[in-house]
């Protein structure tokens, strides 16, 4: 018997492939959770103007496991409505 190719998914659709990626990302971030949990860290943050003028901020945990120090990068950030001037005039 021969499969109908409409019955199989491909996982070539956009609404597949950022399922998958939203799950690996929340796989990798329990991950990180669980490494850290009981770690003395450090969180590296930076911040960037990106090509379109957006404030980004990267971050990054280092921390000290068994195996040695490992260093994970969280995201980027968008800080962009945080750095205008209506932001300080509100806490003034």
């Amino acid at each position: 018997m021969f499969l109908n190719s409409e019955l199989c998914v491909s996982g070539l659709s956009s609404d597949i492939q950022n399922d998958l990626i939203k799950s690996i990302a929340q796989v990798i971030r329990d991950e990180i959770k669980s490494e850290i949990n009981f770690c003395e860290m450090s969180v590296i943050a930076d911040e960037t103007p990106d090509i379109s003028h957006r404030e980004q901020m990267s971050v990054i945990f280092r921390y000290l496991t068994k195996t040695g120090i490992e260093e994970r990068f969280v995201g980027f950030f968008d800080v962009t409505l945080e750095r205008g001037a209506d932001s300080y005039r509100k806490v003034y």
